[in-house]
């Protein structure tokens, strides 16, 4: 394969890397959330359950809002990396 005209920068392959764990989160978060929508849901009124007010449905989404919120957090301190977007980066950086 020919030599590419341009160096590839490193920050490419990491901003790529995040790209494909932000979108299976985001996939993740949409199907579990339509599970319990629609699975916990799809009842008539007069079966539904309360807690604390809120249809169990409904309250079980709260919840898993909250769990993905910290997974999220989880996931941006863990593998998320700050890199600078300046054109030109230090040689030490760059390898």
């Amino acid at each position: 394969m020919d030599k590419l005209p341009f160096e590839v920068d490193n920050r490419f392959k990491i901003c790529k890397k995040e790209m494909i764990i932000a979108f299976l989160f985001q996939i993740a978060y949409t199907v579990t959330m339509f599970i319990i929508a629609y699975g916990f849901g799809g009842k008539p009124l007069s079966e539904y359950r309360f807690i604390m007010g809120f249809p169990s449905w409904f309250f079980a989404l709260l919840v898993t809002v909250a769990v993905f919120f910290v997974l999220l957090a989880f996931l941006c301190f863990k593998y998320f990396k700050n890199m600078s977007i300046d054109a030109y980066v230090d040689e030490e950086e760059r390898e």
